[in-house]
């Protein structure tokens, strides 16, 4: 999943627990203080170090983080990391009128100052991000997304899952499954063609498509995946059945 270290000052604390939802809903892992720091934490410490492991830093910038020391410490150790990475790390994303500052001022942001556009900027945010399908946007079927990453990012059924991850579930699936289907009945399922269906996603992984069929791979993985999406669903209702 792509991470982000959403930088603030507390008085904006409604928005951003607002925009660290969304941005959640969509598979990406957010670095919130309220959320990760603890009692006896070293806050500069914590927070440095999580600047430093996270993909992103989401600035929010707003008449009050301006003004904000720990907000200007963590753009500086953000804005170190960007330059010597070589690669965009901060977003800015404003919140009101405020002058931006300086070192930001080159940068395009998400402009938050409209709330009825807060889904809209949402999105460009996310774009920025990597990400491009919503969890919820697909909440009947599976979508695919081909990132940075080697091989797709599955969106679903409520669930967002990195090219990594995904990687590795198909690898437990494809151990699993066979030694599943001795056990237990498939009544209402081809078994032959979800196993083929997998191994054909595992297959995927192991290769990157060529641009002109990317488009076709994304709809005949993601009808794949949501097979056996269907599938486990299915045996799992059984299984707990047969329990009862």
């Amino acid at each position: 999943m792509p991470s982000v270290f959403l930088s603030h000052n507390h008085c904006d604390k409604p928005f951003v627990r607002r925009l660290a939802e969304r941005l959640t809903k969509s598979g990406v892992v957010v670095w919130l203080d309220e959320v990760h720091l603890k009692i006896g934490d070293a806050i500069f410490s914590r927070i440095a170090n999580a600047i430093q492991n996270v993909d992103f830093v989401a600035a929010v910038i707003s008449s009050n983080s301006v003004k904000s020391r720990w907000v200007q410490k963590e753009l500086s150790i953000a804005m170190s990391k960007e330059i010597g990475g070589k690669q965009t790390v901060v977003l800015p994303i404003r919140l009101d009128g405020c002058r931006m500052p300086t070192h930001l001022k080159d940068k395009l942001y998400a402009d938050f100052r409209d709330e009825t556009k807060f889904e809209n900027e949402c999105q460009k945010l996310l774009k920025a991000i990597g990400v491009v399908s919503s969890v919820d946007s697909m909440p009947n079927g599976m979508s695919i997304e081909w990132g940075d990453e080697a091989g797709p990012r599955i969106v679903g059924h409520g669930v967002a899952i990195s090219a990594t991850e995904s990687a590795a579930l198909l690898d437990r699936w494809s151990k699993w499954f066979p030694k599943f289907q001795k056990k237990n009945k498939t009544k209402g399922f081809d078994v032959h063609n979800l196993l083929a269906s997998l191994h054909a996603c595992v297959d995927t992984y192991n290769r990157v498509p060529e641009e002109d069929e990317m488009k076709d791979l994304k709809t005949e993985l993601a009808r794949k995946f949501d097979l056996f999406f269907a599938f486990t669903m299915h045996m799992g209702a059984g299984i707990r059945q047969g329990r009862k």
